[in-house]
């Protein structure tokens, strides 16, 4: 963990893939906006339910995201 952080600590910009909204990125995310770090959310609208996820996480809503969608 302490591997990550310290890559957070020194990036200038953080991205972020939440399309499944996994646990140990949203830590990651939340660290990374407590340290004042400009951030970038990427996420997949094509993945069967993650608008809903994404609509229950209120508190990132009005940060939105850049949409993608993976191939195969």
């Amino acid at each position: 963990m302490d591997r990550v952080l310290n890559a957070i600590d020194g990036a200038r910009l953080a991205v972020f893939e939440v399309t499944d909204l996994n646990l140990n990125v949203l830590f990651e995310l939340g660290y990374a906006i407590a340290r004042g770090k400009k951030i970038w959310l990427l996420r997949d609208p094509s993945i069967a339910d993650s608008d809903r996820a994404w609509e229950h996480m209120k508190l990132l809503v009005p940060i939105g995201y850049t949409s993608y969608s993976a191939s195969e």
